[in-house]
């Protein structure tokens, strides 16, 4: 177990009953309070667990982004959606695996046009065929590239669990991959701010076929 790991069970165990901080173990995969690390903290508590990790000022900003993100509503016009659509695509295509995504490859990198949609598309969970292939290929790049370390992993189950978007752990824990894999700081935010306007899905290729060259969008009304 990491020193950190340790340090991060001393904070929350200033606020967990006695006998759940005598039995508390945040390296033990199936601890429930790696879900729920920084809900059970008090705002000074969580910024001091985050400022213990190396670039920890970096994640305590990203920190009260995601907490700000739940409260802010933030709403945005169909065509900034479509500018941000396109700028996240280009983020993840760059990441994908040549192999398993080639078709999402292709398209992407092929797309001539990002518009409006006259109105809303409603998938079922599983049938968006691009948002599918971009959602995974960040998941997938995220668990092959984040360092094995279980003070990262809890920062891991923690924003998933609390946002439901690998797509928002991602810009949290980018600090953490290697740098010579990502073109620029803040390389995940365009899915961020999808995920901040409450548009993370609302994307789909025209048709949801790879034969066109087009991407819909329609923002949350």
């Amino acid at each position: 177990m990491s020193e950190l790991i340790h340090k991060l069970e001393d904070i929350l165990k200033r606020y967990i009953s006695e006998d759940e901080a005598l039995s508390l173990d945040l390296s033990d995969d199936d601890c429930l309070y790696r879900k729920l690390y920084f809900d059970k903290l008090p705002p000074e508590a969580a910024k001091e667990a985050l400022l213990l990790y190396p670039n920890g000022e970096v994640l305590y900003r990203k920190y009260l982004a995601i907490i700000n993100g739940f409260k802010d509503n933030l709403k945005i016009s169909d065509s900034d959606l479509c500018g941000l659509v396109r700028e996240h695509l280009q983020v993840v295509v760059s990441i994908m695996d040549e192999d398993e995504d080639e078709d999402a490859i292709d398209f992407i990198q092929s797309i001539t046009e990002v518009s409006a949609a006259d109105s809303d598309e409603h998938f079922k969970p599983g049938q968006n065929l691009l948002h599918k292939f971009v959602y995974g290929a960040v998941g997938e790049f995220l668990l092959n590239e984040l360092p094995d370390d279980d003070s990262l992993w809890l920062l891991y189950d923690w924003s998933l669990e609390k946002t439901k978007w690998i797509t928002v752990s991602a810009y949290f824990l980018e600090g953490f991959l290697d740098d010579t894999l990502l073109s620029k700081p803040d390389f995940f935010k365009p899915g961020f701010d999808l995920w901040a306007s409450n548009n993370s899905n609302r994307y789909w290729s025209e048709g949801n076929t790879f034969k066109t060259n087009n991407v819909k969008c329609k923002s949350e009304s």
